[in-house]
């Protein structure tokens, strides 16, 4: 049996790892605690560990707003789209307390070459709200030129922000 042992996710047998990573999955009575631990498991190089981590990835609430600035690290990694992808989304899960999140999503909405990855990365600006306030040239750009449901995104996004800076 395997336990909780977070090193074990480091363990060179995908086995290790998986059994590990099953065993906080089906322990953890508060998986956003594990959030960093799922995300570096999100790009294990074996299918098994990753695809577990990202269904529960899929699944799992807003992790704490305190794991933000670890977040955002995973954000940052333009060539790793699922990785970008994972983090955006618990991003804008976390909602207005990721203020400090936004430089970096407007980057991702500007710069990725993954439409998903910019899809994700306007709705998190839109999660966030009125502190996405400095993203709003990125987002009038999507909104204008993108394709269309990043349009939309990026409409939304902006609306949620005008109106909440109008409050």
């Amino acid at each position: 049996m395997t336990s909780q042992d977070p090193s074990n996710l480091e363990h060179s047998d995908p086995e290790i790892r998986r059994q590990t990573l099953q065993s906080i999955i089906d322990e953890s009575p508060r998986l956003a605690d594990w959030t960093i631990q799922l995300l570096r498991a999100s790009c294990d190089p074996h299918a098994s560990v990753s695809e577990l981590a990202i269904a529960t990835l899929e699944d799992m609430g807003a992790p704490d707003a305190s794991q933000v600035s670890e977040i955002v690290g995973f954000a940052q990694r333009p060539a790793d789209s699922e990785t970008v992808y994972w983090a955006t989304t618990l991003i804008g899960r976390i909602g207005p307390a990721a203020a400090d999140a936004v430089p970096t999503l407007a980057g991702v909405l500007a710069n990725s070459s993954f439409l998903h990855v910019r899809e994700k990365a306007a709705w998190a600006l839109g999660q966030i709200g009125p502190a996405a306030i400095g993203a709003t040239a990125v987002l009038q750009s999507a909104a204008e030129q993108g394709p269309p449901r990043l349009q939309r995104l990026a409409a939304k996004a902006l609306a949620a922000t005008a109106s909440s800076a109008a409050a």
